[in-house]
């Protein structure tokens, strides 16, 4: 289901929220687009791959 911004409105109050914001994968999935899939993320620091070649792997939401 895609949700506007009004649906999602109703499911905010300012003492609580709508369970569905915690089990919706659809609400998941707006969430990752909207706040994680613009931003830019740190995710380790130079000190975890310190030679040439080192790598580093990590997880990033679902993907």
């Amino acid at each position: 289901m895609a949700y506007s911004n009004e649906e999602l409105g109703r499911l905010v109050e300012p003492a609580r929220l709508h369970r569905s914001i915690y089990t919706d994968p659809d609400i998941f999935e707006l969430e990752m687009q909207r706040i994680w899939g613009k931003a830019w993320i740190f995710i380790g620091h130079e000190s975890q791959v310190p030679n040439p070649g080192d790598f580093y792997t990590t997880n990033i939401n679902h993907k």
